[in-house]
């Protein structure tokens, strides 16, 4: 869901520099709600061209697979403390660059290459 709690505004301006520091990088950002255009009119004005994409809400099944391509799973979240997308991000490999807020620091740590951030500030969530 694309929700405020959810922070994708910190998630855009975040990866923003990631993305134009790294050619092969890309953003896809899944989920939908009443402020998908706002954050798609964001990304349009803030990311690279042709280097993110909203691909909508997805089934368990089409998630799974949308995970298991992920070599990153990022999540800005300011207050989901038992993140059901972070536990099957992990499950699939993709290593996780979250917010630190207390349920993401019980479950990553800062070990096995995981990255916590300051919740809001993306310049925390690009240097992570």
């Amino acid at each position: 869901m694309h929700e405020a709690v959810y922070d994708l505004e910190t998630v855009i301006a975040g990866v923003a520099p990631v993305l134009r520091a790294r050619p092969a990088a890309r953003l896809v950002i899944a989920g939908g709600g009443s402020r998908t255009a706002a954050l798609e009119r964001l990304a349009a004005a803030t990311l690279p061209e042709g280097r993110w994409r909203f691909i909508g809400l997805l089934g368990p099944e089409a998630l799974a697979e949308w995970l298991a391509r992920a070599e990153v799973y990022v999540s800005a979240s300011r207050s989901d403390s038992t993140s059901l997308s972070l536990l099957e991000a992990m499950a699939a490999g993709a290593l996780p660059v979250v917010s630190d807020i207390e349920g993401n620091r019980e479950w990553v740590g800062e070990g096995d290459g995981a990255r916590l951030f300051a919740p809001g500030v993306p310049a925390a969530l690009a240097a992570a």
